[in-house]
């Protein structure tokens, strides 16, 4: 087998895998396999794409041996692997707090067919799949990454394009046919996939860092992943992208300073009610007391509203133009 075509998607990646299924041939020499961030949700995207494409489209699962003319989907809440001429599903740690994710299949591609794996980014939130298609990169791989200013989230095309040495910029209704040249130029003179498939390099960790891991609240420790692109593992085995934590961080200032929100309005309404008791009884020095905590509680109330209206969204995050 000479090559394959690893393909990987997030949010708004439904539609933009239904244009380009659509358009690849049904004698495509070589096998796909496709990642969508489908979580752990009950999913008929392998039904829907069999409809839509002229190749085979099936589920992978696990030892099921790669098939030319075939897209292999990741099931929910398994990463997808290619190891050698065969596929791997696992329930592996989440990945920038993804399961399936897009580093895992890219990575193990780019060692199993090296100069043979063409990586595909398309639209999607934040940046899985920069790392792993550095690393299809690295091996001798071809990068392909859909135009961001179409893309219907163009954060993921921006981060590939941003971190990686991009071989081809394509609209997604153009890519079919890029894909297709691409795979027939390497099943005819290109490599041929590794008989054995590259070990994966070990991995190199630099000193403890005062974050957290999002996923298990374990230490993290910086990650080098290659180039200039931030990443942290745990010990769990978790990993995550600069990028991923600190729009995972930023959520989670949100969702606290929600609830913190919602608690002083309970203590100034409780505080209030304390107060009207205390004057009705004839108890002033009481209702006073209890009016100053009401006072207190309505103004630390502003506060925080001042300081969430300050922050950025998590969204705010991913990179701009």
């Amino acid at each position: 087998m000479a090559g394959i075509i690893v393909i990987g998607a997030s949010a708004g990646g439904f539609h933009a895998l239904m244009t380009l299924v659509s358009g690849l041939p049904a004698d495509l020499p070589t096998p796909v396999a496709v990642v969508l961030h489908i979580g752990s949700h009950r999913s008929q995207l392998a039904e829907i794409l069999h409809r839509r494409s002229p190749l085979e489209v099936a589920w992978a699962t696990d030892g099921m041996p790669l098939r030319p003319k075939t897209i292999h989907v990741a099931p929910p809440d398994h990463h997808l692997e290619v190891d050698g001429a065969v596929l791997r599903t696992t329930r592996g740690p989440r990945e920038n707090l993804a399961r399936p994710a897009i580093d895992p299949l890219f990575r193990s591609a780019a060692r199993s067919f090296g100069p043979g794996a063409i990586g595909v980014i398309l639209t999607g939130r934040l940046d899985d799949g920069t790392a792993g298609l550095h690393e299809i990169k690295r091996l001798g791989g071809i990068a392909v990454v859909q135009n961001p200013d179409t893309a219907e989230q163009p954060s993921m095309p921006r981060s590939a394009l941003k971190y990686v040495d991009v071989d081809h910029v394509s609209e997604v209704k153009d890519m079919s046919t890029l894909l297709a040249n691409l795979a027939s130029a390497i099943s005819v003179s290109g490599p041929t996939g590794a008989a054995v498939p590259e070990p994966e390099p070990p991995r190199v960790f630099g000193p403890p860092v005062a974050f957290t891991c999002p996923d298990c609240g374990g230490a993290l420790r910086r990650e080098d992943v290659g180039g200039a692109l931030l990443a942290y593992a745990c010990h769990t085995g978790h990993r995550v992208t600069g990028q991923t934590l600190a729009a995972q961080q930023l959520q989670q200032v949100e969702h606290n300073i929600e609830s913190t929100i919602r608690l002083l309005h309970e203590a100034e309404a409780l505080a209030k009610d304390f107060q009207a008791t205390a004057s009705d009884s004839g108890d002033l020095a009481t209702a006073k007391s209890w009016q100053q905590l009401e006072t207190r509680f309505r103004d630390a109330m502003e506060r925080v509203l001042i300081l969430g209206a300050s922050l950025p969204r998590p969204a705010q995050v991913e990179l701009e133009k």
